[in-house]
């Protein structure tokens, strides 16, 4: 007889192991439905954040494609320059053989047209300038013309507050985060789609990134992730 209580208990562990692993595998599947969360790169397909326009959080570190930028902007800085000049009002500023000049615009108004090594056209106005610490300043009230160099070589563009890109769409390579970083996408040599970016972004040591809100990303290719706000 207790023989065969002995035989009987593995088959009522086996059970309860059963259930246990069924369990975790619903939980499992619960939470993933439930939280969004891309294990594989191709969990997410469709997906809306119901928030509204420009509502899905977004930050990336890409390749750098070619923009053409046109708006107000908060604070723009560049370095680079070396045998350029820079057009300030009625003044020529000869940049020298240098490629660390530090150009610092305040309140810039105008267009900003670049590709991954050179700015190809920079001009507008801006409140406040400085060329390697030096303020160049204007009567008070009003605005300093900019002008820049075609073919500006440049090593760092940083631009705060006030940039929009209407659509950008290009093969690239990098990382792109979603909603706080809940999503994470790793892309090589594929094609995406931002619209309505507003933010913030940087160009440093080959690397374009932004940090911002977008109406919608597409991620086309092997991965084939849509999300709109």
């Amino acid at each position: 007889m207790n023989q065969m209580m002995h035989l009987k208990a593995p088959k009522k562990d086996f059970k309860i192991l059963t259930i246990t692993i069924f369990l975790l595998i619903m939980g499992f599947l619960i939470l993933t439905a439930f939280y969004g969360f891309n294990f594989t790169g191709n969990a997410i397909k469709n997906w809306s954040s119901g928030n509204g326009n420009s509502s899905i959080e977004l930050k990336a570190d890409l390749t750098i494609p070619n923009l053409e930028l046109e708006g107000k902007f908060g604070e723009i800085k560049i370095k680079g320059g070396s045998n350029s000049n820079l057009f300030v009002g009625n003044q020529k500023f000869y940049l020298g053989n240098s490629d660390n000049n530090l150009i610092i615009l305040k309140e810039y108004v105008g267009k900003i047209f670049l590709d991954s090594n050179r700015i190809l056209y920079f001009k507008g106005k801006s409140t406040e300038v400085s060329v390697n610490g030096i303020p160049i300043t204007s009567e008070i009230g009003k605005t300093l013309s900019i002008k820049l160099d075609e073919d500006f070589k440049y090593s760092l563009l940083e631009i705060k507050n006030g940039v929009s890109i209407k659509e950008l769409n290009y093969i690239t390579s990098g990382t792109i985060r979603v909603s706080d970083d809940k999503n994470v996408f790793r892309i090589e040599n594929e094609e995406i789609v931002m619209k309505n970016f507003q933010g913030d972004m940087s160009i440093e040591r080959g690397k374009f990134k932004i940090d911002g809100k977008v109406s919608e990303l597409e991620i086309k290719g092997t991965q084939g992730i849509s999300i709109t706000s």
